[in-house]
């Protein structure tokens, strides 16, 4: 029997530890009769000191032994199936397949009682274990005597039969049932839609397709060339020596293919159909995965997810972008659910020859979750990468998908004299609109295109969540260029950024270098063409090459006249860049050499710290009560600079838990360090490149300064401890952390601009706002405020701000930047301030 796509992971063996499986097959016999001998039933706990628990382990090779003992269980007490169950239930405990013939033997074994207690006789794992080996197929003429027994013995174990029994007899009597259809389990969803689609088709048609149907449940792969044998003491290597061997098999799991017999098979059998029709069904039922009702009929195993899996081979070549488009988003519910079939989704977009391929890996990679499924999706896209001969950046590049976008920001589709119009926001907020035949707008979906164009409007939906994915990984990646010294050629800067329909929403509002003839121009696109800082045209040529800007590398002229050249031409950049944060070396690190202080000793909520630390491309352990915490250093490698970093930090002990038990609530910041990419080999910080030091010191403080507990307002009213209270206090009014220091400097610019300007002024740490009750001095760094003149603490929570001033701000993503402005329009109008919450603190 040829067993699934999904069963064939990497081709592995792993031989037991000796410790474990030594004892002889004569010797374990021996201890099983005797208990057999000593114990009115062989009980779980008598049958694990046999060493039977232990051959459960062994692989296939112990099953035939097992089944001996579970025959000899069936000698000793021929009246009590209590002891025959254990012995069964140790066999074929697992998703381990059986050999055909051992399961025909436990079959038989199970029939040969005179009646079963379904209650301790595993017949439901015997059933799960027949499916799994026929697949679509019924069963052998030579099977149908012994399921029928079985069947027989179920049907009278017990008078009030619960919908669990029903269930399986009716899957007992499904082996055997012919009718392919039939034994689709529903699902609100594709398969369901299959059923509509074949019963109303002629006997010899439905016959074709249910052959077809048969065939793709029983997909199998080309046998492996090579397999590996690995020991304990392989794995017990180093933990890089492990990854490469994993990676390894994974790219080896990738590159299967499907059997040259069972692709021949196929093709004749799609040709008897017509190839058209079969693809458009195909499709249609992909389409369909995603409103599946029923995610259980795909994560666990059945005859649907057999032939969604062939389904999925059937087009492993296939160049057409919707197949691969959705496989996708087939991908995505598979993934959200947990389903194997994430595996040979990944698989097939791998091999496709689908353009939009990468594109659509890349999608799915936004949304995994798991190291396990990252790693499967980006090892696919490196492969591609590899196929095509370019470079893992390139990839990326190419990637980004346009959506079917035919202008910039925008997108319109016709569907029933309607227009359909995507238009993407400031914000990155992307919007349907609808207008009516005659151009006027059209407040909602109009009901005649949601009842026609059903699948195009999910499509329309879907477009939205895939735009915004593109917005934030375009983004990430154009923010990360300079850290991972990306350059492009005028053609593919222009084609791959600029020109692009929604990642040139991005690209055209910052600033590049642009090296030409022996010289580096920094330009920005603005109205149709490139100028430079004093607005004079820069020509780009054929040669040039295109680096993004950092402000590291330029003159502190050069970056104030950007500064100013924003706020001139009002353009709000996606992340900061003429504005971003610089870090340099201090004298104090420069004494401690090897590690960075600077951001030690702050309490920081984990939960926070772990999301953010992944959205910056940092990866972080969990820490918790239940071990010893040996790897406590949130690390992001830096392959370009063949560096790592490390961002160290403890547990942090308080009177509050997790709700939920799962780990430790807060952690405590402590080194930063940087060390050789291979090894363990530290990097003394005046080695560290410049660009590499300012981007990863700028990454740890916006860790801190986001997940510090000090941004917390109403920490000082539950805070347990006096370390965790006096930490609050400091963080909330104390001295300012660097970027903190940045922000005060940019206020100061900005606030002469503003119609508040007359009622604020500046001190060390505070923007100080004076009303018409009271002044009140909000911290520059946490935004906390303070009321004069007995400098109280003033709790205003953020999302209690209405954020209705009108402030032009020359980037994106600065949060505490704006809370401290909405506090200060707040403030400065106190007396229109109507929230009692806070009215109260201010005339107490």
């Amino acid at each position: 029997m040829k067993h699934h796509f999904s069963e064939w992971g990497p081709q592995v063996t792993r031989r037991p530890p000796a410790s474990i499986y030594s004892i002889p097959e004569e010797e374990f016999l021996t201890r099983l009769e005797a208990i057999l001998t000593e114990c009115e039933a062989p009980t779980p706990k008598a049958l694990k000191q046999s060493g039977l628990s232990d051959y459960c382990g062994g692989g296939l090779n112990q099953i035939g032994m097992l089944i001996d003992a579970a025959e000899k269980c069936r000698e000793r007490w021929p009246e009590d199936s209590f002891a025959l169950c254990v012995a069964i239930k140790s066999v074929i405990k697992g998703t381990t397949p059986l050999p055909v013939e051992d399961l025909r033997r436990l079959v038989a074994l199970i029939v040969s009682w005179p009646e079963l207690d379904l209650t301790l006789m595993p017949v439901d794992e015997i059933v799960k274990h027949l499916e799994r080996h026929f697949g679509a197929q019924p069963l052998p003429g030579d099977w149908h005597a012994s399921i029928q027994r079985m069947h027989d013995l179920v049907h009278p174990s017990t008078p009030k039969k619960s919908k669990t029994v029903q269930n399986l007899l009716g899957r007992i009597q499904d082996l055997t049932n012919p009718a392919m259809l039939h034994r689709l389990k529903p699902d609100d969803g594709w398969a369901d839609r299959m059923r509509e689609d074949l019963e109303v088709l002629g006997d010899t048609e439905r016959r074709q397709w249910e052959e077809l149907l048969g065939h793709l449940s029983v997909v199998y792969p080309e046998p492996p060339a090579t397999t590996w044998e690995v020991g304990e003491s392989e794995l017990q290597t180093d933990a890089r020596d492990r990854e490469a061997f994993w990676r390894e098999q994974t790219i080896t799991f990738l590159k299967r293919q499907p059997a040259t017999q069972w692709l021949e098979t196929l093709q004749h059998k799609v040709h008897e159909i017509g190839v058209d029709d079969f693809h458009r069904m195909r499709l249609a039922w992909l389409q369909a995965i995603p409103s599946t009702g029923k995610p259980t009929t795909i994560s666990q195993f059945s005859l649907n997810r057999s032939i969604l899996e062939g389904l999925l081979w059937s087009g492993w070549h296939s160049g057409d972008p919707d197949f691969a488009y959705a496989v996708g988003l087939a991908g995505v519910f598979m993934l959200r659910n947990n389903s194997p079939l994430l595996r040979p989704a990944v698989q097939v977009l791998h091999h496709v020859n689908a353009l939009n391929s990468t594109e659509v890996l890349s999608y799915l990679l936004s949304q995994a979750k798991a190291a396990i499924q990252k790693d499967l999706i980006e090892e696919a896209r490196g492969l591609i990468a590899e196929r095509r001969g370019i470079s893992a950046g390139e990839l990326n590049d190419l990637a980004l998908p346009d959506s079917n976008f035919t202008e910039l920001g925008r997108r319109g589709e016709i569907l029933s004299g309607y227009t359909a119009e995507l238009v993407v926001q400031p914000g990155d907020k992307v919007e349907l609109r609808w207008y009516k035949p005659n151009g006027d707008p059209q407040k909602s979906l109009p009901a005649k295109v949601k009842r026609e164009f059903p699948a195009e409007v999910r499509k329309l939906k879907a477009t939205i969540k895939e735009v915004k994915a593109t917005l934030a990984t375009a983004r990430f990646r154009l923010e990360s260029a300079p850290l991972a010294r990306r350059s492009w050629t005028s053609e593919k800067w222009r084609t791959r950024y600029i020109d692009h329909p929604v990642a040139g929403l991005l690209a055209r509002r910052l600033i590049w270098n642009i090296e030409q003839e022996g010289q580096r121009t920094a330009a920005i696109f603005h109205q149709d063409r490139f100028i430079d800082v004093h607005d004079q045209e820069v020509r780009l040529r054929d040669d040039a090459r295109i680096t993004l800007w950092h402000p590291i590398e330029a003159s502190e002229e050069e970056i104030i006249g950007w500064q100013n050249w924003l706020f001139a031409h009002e353009l709000t950049q996606p992340f900061k860049q003429a504005h971003r944060e610089i870090y340099v070396i201090t004298d104090a690190e420069r004494a401690t050499e090897v590690y960075s202080n600077r951001f030690a000793a702050h309490i920081m909520a984990q939960s926070h710290f772990r999301a953010l630390a992944k959205t910056r491309g940092w990866t972080a352990p969990y820490l918790g009560h239940w071990d010893g915490c040996d790897d406590t250093s949130a690390k992001r490698e830096i392959p370009e600079w063949g560096l790592r970093v490390h961002f160290d930090h403890d547990g942090f002990q308080t009177d509050l838990t997790d709700p939920l038990g799962r780990g430790l609530l807060y952690l405590t910041s402590n080194h930063v360090r940087f060390f050789e990419l291979e090894g363990n080999t530290v990097v003394p910080l005046h080695d560290v490149p410049p660009i590499v030091f300012t981007e990863l010191m700028r990454d740890v403080d916006l860790f801190v300064g986001v997940c510090s507990m000090g941004n917390d307002p109403n920490w000082g009213d539950h805070g347990p401890g006096q370390q965790a209270r006096d930490y609050w206090c400091d963080y909330s009014f104390g001295a300012l952390s660097d970027s903190a220091c940045q922000r005060r400097e940019f206020l100061k610019n900005l606030i002469p601009r503003l119609k508040i300007a007359d009622r604020c002024s500046f001190d060390d740490r505070f923007l100080i706002v004076r009303g018409d009750i009271r002044t009140y001095r909000i911290h520059i760094g946490s935004s906390n405020i303070q009321r004069e003149p007995d400098n109280r603490y003033l709790c205003i929570v953020p999302k209690g701000i209405q954020e209705n001033h009108d402030v032009f701000l020359p980037f994106e993503g600065d949060t505490r930047l704006s809370v401290i402005l909405s506090k200060a329009f707040l403030l400065a109008n106190d007396t229109a301030i109507d929230d009692p919450t806070i009215v109260r603190q201010i005339q107490n």
